[in-house]
């Protein structure tokens, strides 16, 4: 669907599609947490026990107890209060889910636990298409199944974890490049050490490299 078309059913869309904006924690503004991820059900009309049963299903979803629901969402944290912001997207279960940079500004902590909902998310929910925009190469190496390399507007690749990593090259004419530990992997094996170049993430290098030190 072109969705820049002044035809297009842009209510249909938005039903279908949850859009989790950079910085969604900017976007809180409800008394409690409770209100604030179960506004977008509210504004669907829905029964109290429906809007009830998802917002505690989009809650658990990011990890948010119950105990927090009466808590303004202005007195969590800032990992909490991006938990809470995604949870109002989930709570209208939307069948494409859009997270831009959803880890931007985050400390290593909070990145891993937003990485970790968006996995955890994928094997709880495989009928839900998860889009995950991000300039970081370590999370995309961590969290995707399939990339997508925008350049100028367009598709520039698309394929699998490796079958992108493998192109460096032209990832570094567009301004992208691949993950750092990959670089070290590859410095690596110019010293002579043998260790596999298709490494993308920390903990399959420190496998490797396990590996090597004990042969």
């Amino acid at each position: 669907m072109n969705i820049t078309d002044k035809r297009a059913d842009m209510r249909f869309v938005r039903q279908k599609v949850g859009l989790v904006f950079q910085y969604p924690e900017h976007q809180l503004f409800e008394e409690t947490v409770y209100k604030d991820i179960a506004f977008g059900p509210r504004n669907m009309g829905l029964d109290k026990k429906e809007i009830h049963e998802r917002t505690v299903r989009a809650a658990n979803a990011v990890g948010i107890d119950e105990k927090y629901f009466d808590r303004s969402p202005f007195d969590l944290s800032g990992g909490e209060q991006r938990r809470a912001a995604i949870a109002g997207v989930l709570a209208m279960e939307p069948e494409v889910l859009i997270l831009d940079e959803p880890t931007a500004g985050l400390d290593p902590g909070g990145r891993e636990g937003i990485l970790n909902i968006i996995r955890n998310l994928h094997e709880a929910r495989r009928e839900m298409i998860i889009i995950f925009v991000s300039h970081s190469m370590e999370d995309v190496a961590k969290t995707a199944e399939r990339v997508i390399v925008m350049n100028k507007g367009g598709i520039d690749m698309e394929g699998t974890v490796e079958e992108i990593f493998s192109r460096s090259e032209r990832l570094c004419e567009i301004g992208l490049e691949v993950p750092q530990i990959t670089r070290i992997v590859g410095r690596l094996n110019s010293l002579g050490y043998d260790i596999p170049k298709n490494i993308y993430t920390v903990e399959d290098a420190a496998d490797a490299i396990k590996k090597l030190i004990g042969e």
